[in-house]
């Protein structure tokens, strides 16, 4: 039983015994509001954050007892991607890159290059729509395998990395991920480099990192490209050892 349904259960069995009460007393209405709240305020909570597997299981750390990392990347393929990947090179890291399908098409260049330097490609649905997560299971069923598709066509590999958009999950994103067949990636250290303005601040954010951490980075982040190489100097001096994601969670990331 995942935590949804536990949470359907309470819920159900709080307000029968409310029913059964009202029976021999009667409450006010407020009562009902009270469990009304708390299930709402539950759910929402366990959609926003993908590390609490509230709605699917979602991979997010490693092993927390080896001194292993993996690097992210969201909302690729595009302009400031080739940038990421020289920084990559240079200091010889694999990531992962979670693409967006319709960003492919003019960009299939860089999906390659992606692929030829030895980084994972994930999935990250084909248009990050912010219904995203309001569409039927099948209309995302439907949109996750549209954007493996545009993948396969261009690496000739289907990938089976999925991270859903903005990380927000629900019964319909649980079940179009099951129908596809696809892992769910999360993350456990989130770089917040689309809000975070300035260099030293995101370097102190990512300082926190930890034993199997999986770490969110956007391509086009405000100054990702400008604390990459610091962020891996300083994780390396650490003693952390930054590997591929598959490897770090132990799950197979294309179809064989």
């Amino acid at each position: 039983m995942n935590k949804h349904i536990a949470t359907n259960v309470i819920f159900f069995v709080a307000l029968m015994c409310l029913f059964f009460l009202n029976t021999v007393h009667a409450i006010g209405w407020y009562w009902y509001a009270i469990p009304i709240f708390l299930y709402l305020l539950v759910s929402s909570i366990g959609s926003y954050f993908i590390q609490l597997n509230y709605f699917t299981h979602s991979y997010c750390s490693g092993d927390r007892n080896k001194p292993q990392i993996a690097i992210t990347f969201d909302d690729g393929p595009n302009d400031h991607t080739a940038k990421v990947l020289d920084i990559l090179k240079v200091e010889k890291v694999p990531a992962t890159f979670f693409c967006i399908g319709q960003r492919i098409k003019s960009n299939e260049s860089t999906l390659s290059r992606i692929q030829a330097e030895g980084h994972l490609i994930g999935n990250h649905s084909f248009g990050h729509k912010t219904t995203f997560p309001l569409q039927s299971s099948g209309a995302i069923a439907k949109e996750i395998q549209k954007c493996s598709e545009a993948i396969r066509s261009v690496i000739h590999k289907r990938p089976l990395l999925f991270r859903p958009p903005f990380g927000v999950t629900d019964p319909m994103v649980a079940s179009g991920i099951k129908r596809s067949g696809m892992y769910s990636i999360g993350w456990s250290l989130r770089s917040y480099d689309t809000v975070i303005a300035s260099s030293d601040k995101l370097l102190q954010k990512l300082n926190t990192v930890s034993n199997g951490d999986v770490i969110l980075f956007h391509e086009a982040g405000l100054q990702t490209a400008n604390v990459l190489s610091q962020f891996i100097k300083n994780a390396r001096a650490k003693g952390f050892e930054i590997i591929p994601l598959d490897q770090l969670l132990g799950i197979q990331p294309y179809e064989k």
